[in-house]
Parts: C-alpha cells; sequence; structure tokens
C-alpha cells in the first residue's frame, strides 16, 4: 500500500499493479497516470477499478463528496492510451438497485451488467504497457 503519485518501487519492477477505486479520487490525476507508467514494466499490467460516477445510482442519491474526476466508460479508456497503456478487456458491472430507504439506507449492486452503461456503477479495466 502507497500513494499513488510516490510508489515506493524502482521504475519498471512491476509486472502487474492493481488500482481500486482511487484514481477518481485524486485531484491532479497527471501525476498519478505519470506514476502508474513509471513503476510497470514494458508489456507488464494495470488492473484498475473504476466508480462509473455518471451511473443511476449517483443522479438519485448524489455523488460522494471525495469524487474529484469523473469519466466515461469510454474516456477513461482514452486517458490510459494517452498515456501509452493498451485497452486489453473490461467489464462494466455492478447493476444497482433502488431498495426504499424506509426498508434499509443502505446500497446495493449486483454482480452482474446492465447492457445500458448508466446502471452499472463500476468498472473494472486490464491496460498493458507498451
Amino acid at each position: 500500500l502507497a500513494s499513488i503519485t510516490n510508489l515506493p518501487v524502482h521504475k519498471a519492477s512491476v509486472d502487474t499493479l492493481v488500482c481500486c477505486e482511487v484514481l477518481y479520487e485524486i485531484k491532479d490525476i497527471k501525476p498519478a497516470l505519470s506514476e502508474i507508467k513509471r513503476v510497470i514494466k514494458k508489456n507488464g499490467f494495470a488492473i484498475i477499478t473504476n466508480s462509473n460516477s455518471y451511473a443511476y445510482k449517483y443522479s438519485v442519491k448524489g455523488n460522494h463528496p471525495f469524487i474529484q474526476n469523473k469519466w466515461t466508460y469510454a474516456g477513461f479508456i482514452n486517458l490510459f492510451q494517452k498515456y501509452g497503456f493498451e485497452f486489453i478487456e473490461s467489464s462494466k458491472i455492478g447493476w444497482w438497485i433502488p431498495i426504499p430507504t424506509w426498508l434499509t439506507k443502505t446500497s446495493y449492486q449486483l454482480p452482474i451488467s446492465s447492457p445500458k452503461e448508466e446502471y452499472n456503477t463500476n468498472f473494472i479495466y486490464v491496460f498493458k504497457k507498451r
């Protein structure tokens, strides 16, 4: 565990980097992306999960206060491609179920994909460093 803008590892020393639900919280994303690129070996992988800030869930409940960046599914892929990563595969997941608040105050996302992007709460990506 470390700061995504200052990872305590040598340049090009990581085969696979996993970053879960972090990048949308970073105000200045450029240093974080540069650091990810710095530490991953050529042909190494970045597995990234990202919240879908444009999901229907957030239009109903409101966005979390810590969200600094919002990307569409394709916009996030384009961002990583600009930093020298090749898009390998991804999943859209987390079909949100709006359960009445009188029943529970907790949100639930099913571990399945919706055919509509806005009904998925999370995206999971795999990128390869070129």
